[in-house]
């Protein structure tokens, strides 16, 4: 079993290889879902399929984000972690693609506030450690 602490770490690994691969803001990443995401087939042949990420940018400027391998595997096992399958097409629609530790009131979404404290958190963490 998954405990709350292996959670969190799956999940930041996901978090800092979606920012890193897609340079998105974070209003951008927390409100996505797994329905954002589409597969489509290479047309070149060089990869069997490739998956996008539909973001709404500034001005609700619609695009579509290529995920990486590395950042669909890191998804694949945060699913999991979360008790979800770990296609992200094969969620129930509307699930955050990052969501909250646990479930509140407001549901599972996380707020950009909230992924800005997670992400300054691990950041002051990590220069502690090498101060």
């Amino acid at each position: 079993m998954i405990g709350p602490s292996d959670i969190r770490t799956i999940r930041l690994r996901f978090i800092l290889r979606l920012a890193y691969s897609t340079g998105l803001r974070l209003s951008g990443m927390v409100s996505a879902t797994t329905d954002n995401i589409t597969i489509e087939e290479d047309l070149v042949g060089n990869i069997p399929e490739a998956y996008f990420w539909t973001v709404f940018g500034k001005g609700n400027e619609q695009r579509s984000v290529p995920l990486p391998s590395s950042v669909r595997e890191c998804l694949s096992d945060y699913l999991l972690a979360r008790g979800l399958n770990s296609e992200p097409t094969a969620c129930e629609p509307g699930t955050p693609l990052i969501a909250k530790l646990y479930q509140t009131k407001q549901g599972w979404s996380l707020t950009p506030a909230a992924l800005y404290h997670t992400l300054s958190k691990f950041f002051r963490s990590r220069g502690d450690a090498t101060a």
